[in-house]
């Protein structure tokens, strides 16, 4: 059915798909022709509620700036790769880290994969991804979950982490260092 939610913009998944939050939890808001909003910013969000997929996704979306204080998100749940890819957390922020592999571009995206344990996860990267780094590099991100499903609810293994350039950590050792990216 038609839906109306109130919530902060936390990242941009791709050129029409955003997640976002209020104090009850995430949804993935799909626009059609419309223009995205802004990160970090609060709108009021209309659409068709899509409640086949975890999370939720507000199809045909359209939004407008509202003012009202929402919550920041809750901290992230900090996992190790090879647990985070058996559990059910899409849509939710978490924390994990590994060896940097290479950077890498799809559909004009930026990315990179992190590798841990022999799994491997890519890394899409909404402003840009990390450069200069060598292979084996120790990297700790902080992004949103993405795990693909079945119709019947099982996961598939097609998962993917969406962060910004400011939440990669990219160091041998702690203390971590940051790479600022320009």
């Amino acid at each position: 059915g038609y839906f109306q939610i109130q919530a902060r913009v936390d990242y941009q998944l791709s050129n029409q798909m955003l997640l976002v939050h209020d104090a009850t939890g995430s949804v993935l808001v799909e626009f059609g022709s419309f223009a995205i909003p802004e990160i970090d910013t609060v709108h009021e969000f209309r659409g068709v509620l899509d409640t086949t997929s975890r999370p939720a996704v507000l199809r045909n979306a359209q939004s407008r700036p509202v003012d009202v204080d929402l919550p920041q998100r809750a901290a992230a749940q900090s996992l190790e790769l090879s647990k985070l890819v058996k559990m059910s957390l899409s849509g939710e922020e978490v924390t994990t880290s590994g060896s940097y592999l290479g950077a890498f571009q799809t559909d004009g995206r930026p990315g990179f994969l992190l590798e841990h344990d022999g799994i491997l996860l890519p890394v899409f990267v909404n402003d840009d991804a990390p450069r200069d780094v060598a292979s084996g590099t120790k990297v700790h991100v902080k992004g949103v979950w993405v795990q693909h499903q079945s119709l019947g609810g099982f996961n598939i293994g097609s998962c993917a982490l969406y962060t910004r350039s400011s939440n990669v950590i990219v160091g041998s050792q702690v203390p971590w260092t940051v790479i600022t990216i320009v």
